[in-house]
């Protein structure tokens, strides 16, 4: 039996081997599944906020050893654990006891078409059935647990991939939903290598994948898909920019752009790694982003691999002029992946580190004439996530907000949308397809599916014969519903409803109520 080992980045020592499982385990899971979807999808939406309330008790009983454990396994401050990680949990858990019942519950037609008033018609909103969920290491507790609830509460079933590097924290979630009673086989969690991994996408079983991780990976898990053509939902991390404007309370930008850049070691994919500064402004902004550098903390990075990434975006910055301004020490530990919180100026786009994600503790300054060029760089991204405006200008933050080609854009704040369960989550371009979170995250997780009732005993005008009359009565009806002029309509419409084909097939009651929708 093979293992995976579960390592603390900031001590390099073992914390626990886990057996992994092979093809045909997986498999199994994704059956069990299946099975269980059959029944899971009759559950009542009360019956789900019952669970989802038992849940949100059990995460708040057990929220300081969650914290600890990822903190442990992924490097992170144990409050910075519970800030980003257990309470976007709970306040998810909220939205839905609150919430989701009515977004899920099915909705009235109210008919457009005025011929069409008798009919009763809904819509309902049916889930997929089983869904794969795999899950990244940078936030191992609250992405992949906020997809799993969104997905379990719509009536889907999921089966759960942690990343190898956090282990521990997927199989924590997994005890989490067996602690608050949800039925067995409604939430798997399997523990294989990435080579196994995609049976989890080819497998007849799998109706939606959800994957938050790598562009390069993310095109592999769609290209898979396409074969059987299976919806995604795709979050593949950003280059996010922040855009500092004379107009901006300098101090609260200086503040703010040092967390989005450096919390986490920089390994958010909505971290601020390009900041534009208006050249009025940037001597001043600079003295006080060195200010606000000397409060940050030093957790380790996930894994040497991305260290390497970090250090080689670094060096080849330096090479092509720019200058470090703080930090940019790499530790040469082979136990440990140290990567110091690194400010610089004298960048540009001819450097990776200004287009290519670094996914580190990195800060790039860039120098700009205007907002406009600003918001130009911005967008000459292949990442399209987040974007913040630091400015207190009204007329300036309108122009970001419209010209901004990103998932979210926030003025004089960052990286918070995601801890937002009310806001949808995602981006554009190479940032990913879908949204989780919010209204959009549930229909992302359904199907809407029209259901329509008609008690009539008279058969519908439209029918065969394709006559004179019925080429008449469609003039008519085309001029009585869409034309312009009321008192052409109203001419139109009475000689409509004369016709005896009309006037045979009419339900005068649902008419009336269509009415409300004639003008």
């Amino acid at each position: 039996m093979t293992t995976i080992t579960s390592i603390n980045p900031s001590t390099g020592e073992t914390l626990q081997e886990v057996p992994t499982v092979d093809k045909s385990t997986v498999e199994k899971v994704l059956k069990k599944a299946h099975e269980t979807f059959a029944t899971w999808k009759k559950t009542s939406l009360d019956e789900r906020v019952r669970l989802v309330k038992k849940l949100r008790a059990v995460v708040v009983d057990d929220a300081e050893a969650i914290a600890r454990l990822i903190s442990q396994e992924q490097g992170k401050s144990e409050s910075e654990c519970l800030a980003a990680e257990v309470i976007s949990v709970l306040d998810t858990l909220k939205y839905l006891e609150k919430r989701g019942k009515k977004e899920l519950k099915a909705r009235k037609v109210n008919y457009a078409q005025l011929l069409l008033g008798h009919k009763k018609g809904e819509i309902r909103y049916e889930p997929y059935g089983v869904i794969s969920v795999i899950s990244p290491w940078n936030f191992p507790f609250c992405i992949p647990f906020i997809s799993v609830i969104e997905a379990v509460f719509s009536g889907n079933t999921v089966v759960l991939k942690p990343s190898p590097f956090t282990i521990l924290a997927g199989q924590k979630a997994q005890e989490l939903f067996d602690r608050a009673g949800f039925p067995e086989g409604v939430v798997q969690t399997v523990v294989c290598e990435d080579s196994v991994a995609p049976i989890m996408t080819d497998n007849p079983y799998t109706r939606k994948i959800i994957f938050t991780g790598s562009v390069a990976t993310g095109k592999k898990i769609m290209q898979a898909a396409s074969k059987r053509l299976i919806p995604v939902v795709l979050e593949l991390g950003g280059k996010d920019p922040a855009i500092v404007t004379k107009n901006a309370n300098l101090k609260r930008a200086a503040s703010g752009i040092v967390w989005g850049s450096f919390m986490n070691s920089g390994q958010v994919c909505a971290s601020l790694e390009r900041v534009y500064v208006e050249k009025s402004v940037y001597e001043p902004f600079v003295e006080l982003l060195k200010e606000e550098w000397k409060h940050v903390q030093i957790p380790p990075m996930i894994h040497h691999q991305q260290k390497e990434i970090v250090v080689a975006h670094l060096k080849e910055a330096k090479e092509k002029g720019a200058k470090v301004l703080c930090g940019g020490d790499a530790h040469d530990d082979p136990k440990k992946a140290y990567v110091e919180p690194t400010i610089l100026e004298g960048c540009n786009h001819n450097m990776s580190i200004m287009n290519e994600e670094t996914f580190g503790p990195v800060c790039c300054l860039m120098p700009i004439d205007s907002l406009q060029e600003a918001i130009e760089l911005s967008n000459d991204s292949e990442y399209g996530l987040n974007a913040s405006l630091w400015s207190d200008n009204a007329q300036e933050q309108e122009e970001f907000f419209e010209q901004m080609e990103s998932g979210s854009a926030t003025v004089n704040d960052c990286l918070y949308p995601f801890g937002e369960p009310s806001v949808p989550w995602g981006g554009r371009k190479a940032s990913g397809v879908g949204r989780t979170h919010s209204h959009f995250g549930l229909m992302e997780m359904v199907q809407p599916k029209y259901i329509s009732r008609d008690k009539s005993s008279k058969r519908n005008f439209w029918w065969y014969p394709y006559d004179e009359q019925f080429h008449e009565s469609l003039l008519f009806a085309l001029k009585g519903l869409y034309h312009q002029n009321y008192f052409v309509k109203i001419k139109y419409t009475i000689k409509m409803v004369l016709k005896p084909r009309v006037y045979r097939s009419m339900n005068f009651m649902g008419v009336l109520r269509g009415m409300k929708n004639w003008f």
